[in-house]
């Protein structure tokens, strides 16, 4: 089930050009690591070059991610991202759940260099009505119950770290709450992957997206999975409707609306791009 809204006509020449190999960077969500997301990303091999890294305070301690910030998570992404767009003259950024709000902002703040987000299941409202208080329960409590693996499909795990940190909950919400506000500085098109169950993040997450983005934007209901989707019944589907995606911005055009994208930028001419937390 799809459904697919239309913002603004994008321009640029009648004649498709060759596709050359997208850069394409994916990130990982919050306590998680990058094997929810390894699938994934190899999905885009060979024939697109792809970066997946373990965001700072992850694949560590659980401790450790209590004392990391969000700028912390965002100016290590938007470095890579840097990186790519110096050797790409195109660039999607692909996000799980707080990955994927991470793509949003990278794409909110640095609109140069990003050609399409996919996110599955991004993380910009959740469930838990707790976590809003975050920033003060963090002083009393030093973390909570883990909130990882939410996946419907038996025997599988996420690898997750064990405990939520309090701490880290409220540098989530503040990346959550910015890249909500500045929604609407996203041009390009997104395609938005999301389960019809997660017990995490909460619908809203994907209302939000619709509604405030200025670019195209596409929904993929996923029926019969959880919140890790990628990992999930229907990872399958996660997985051909990116590569569709990241496709067809190879080719120079959106596959939402079928136009084409604006020209791909020279990247032997490139300058090059700040990153920082805008």
């Amino acid at each position: 089930m799809t459904a697919a809204r239309s913002a603004h006509s994008t321009s640029g020449s009648g004649d498709s050009p060759a596709p050359q190999p997208v850069g394409v960077l994916v990130i990982h969500g919050f306590t998680g690591s990058v094997y929810s997301v390894r699938d994934w990303a190899l999905n885009f091999t060979p024939e697109h070059s792809v970066v997946v890294p373990a965001l700072p305070g992850h694949e560590s301690t659980w401790e450790d991610l209590s004392t990391t910030t969000w700028q912390q998570w965002y100016t290590h992404v938007a470095d890579l991202l840097a990186e790519l767009a110096s050797s790409h003259e195109r660039v999607v950024v692909a996000g799980f759940s707080m990955g994927g709000a991470l793509a949003l902002r990278l794409a909110e703040a640095m609109p140069e260099v990003v050609d399409g987000v996919v996110v599955v299941n991004p993380a910009l409202s959740l469930h838990n009505r707790a976590a809003r208080a975050a920033s003060v329960l963090r002083h009393a409590v030093k973390s909570t119950r883990a909130v990882g693996s939410d996946v419907a499909k038996e025997g599988v795990d996420e690898y997750a770290y064990g405990r939520t940190p309090t701490a880290g909950v409220a540098q989530l919400n503040r990346l959550m709450r910015l890249t909500t506000r500045e929604l609407a500085k996203i041009t390009v098109p997104v395609l938005v992957l999301r389960s019809r169950q997660d017990h995490v993040v909460s619908k809203a997450s994907h209302e939000l997206i619709m509604q405030r983005c200025s670019g195209p934007v596409e929904t993929v209901v996923l029926p019969r999975s959880y919140h890790v989707a990628t990992l999930d019944h229907e990872a399958d589907v996660v997985l051909n409707r990116s590569r569709e995606f990241v496709d067809a911005v190879a080719a120079g055009h959106c596959s939402i609306t079928g136009g084409p994208l604006p020209a791909a930028r020279s990247v032997s001419s490139a300058e090059p791009v700040q990153g920082g937390c805008g």
